[in-house]
């Protein structure tokens, strides 16, 4: 078989024998923080549940909940992880991390304004950045120099784009009330706490 002919097979085989072929293969996934496979789970503890995923999925039938409207079983798991991480609200999420990252971003940032972001975000974060209007203030992370890879965006860096005075009122405080606005923000560098203060007059400048 010549290299057209393998091309030719690839591009007319069907989803269901992809998915099959490559689980075959054993393949182990580094590209995504899912899509692991059934042998992580297994391996894990999980094979019981992975067996019954099919039996799982179900839709709004009596005492399966809403997730729009969450009043029972997914309220009270939401209220679980509400009080794992300490925070005031949990949502389950659907279709994905990406939905979650686009549905984030535009609940926290107001139509036509401005986010700190690592200049190598995940691309959900630029079609969240399309789909609200927003504008991107980058933070270049430091390089990684024993893998030649991107590595952490540094608290200092942040610091920095603060104190260059390119973040207005706006930004920070979605409601112009004129009012003077400041905030205390805590930044780590290699376990080495910095408090910085900030305050943004009714104009928008620090």
């Amino acid at each position: 078989m010549n290299d057209n002919d393998k091309k030719t097979t690839e591009r007319d085989k069907a989803l269901g024998d992809f998915l099959a072929e490559h689980a075959r293969t054993g393949a182990v996934s580094f590209h995504m923080p899912g899509h692991k496979g059934a042998g992580f789970y297994e391996k894990n503890g999980f094979g019981t549940e992975m067996k019954r995923l099919a039996d799982w999925d179900i839709t709004e039938i009596a005492g399966a909940d809403n997730l729009f409207q969450p009043e029972t079983v997914i309220r009270r798991t939401m209220q679980k992880y509400e009080r794992l991480y300490q925070t005031r609200r949990s949502y389950l999420l659907i279709n994905g991390s990406s939905a979650g990252i686009i549905a984030s971003i535009l609940a926290a940032v107001p139509r036509g304004g401005r986010l700190l972001m690592a200049r190598n975000c995940h691309k959900s974060v630029f079609n969240a950045l399309y789909l609200g209007d927003i504008q991107p203030l980058y933070l270049h992370p430091q390089t990684d120099e024993r893998y030649g890879v991107a590595g952490e965006v540094r608290a200092s860096d942040v610091a920095a784009l603060l104190e260059r005075g390119r973040v207005r009122v706006d930004d920070v405080y979605s409601e112009k009330t004129g009012k003077r606005f400041s905030t205390d923000l805590l930044l780590a560098d290699d376990g080495v706490r910095s408090s910085y203060r900030f305050d943004f007059g009714k104009e928008g400048t620090k």
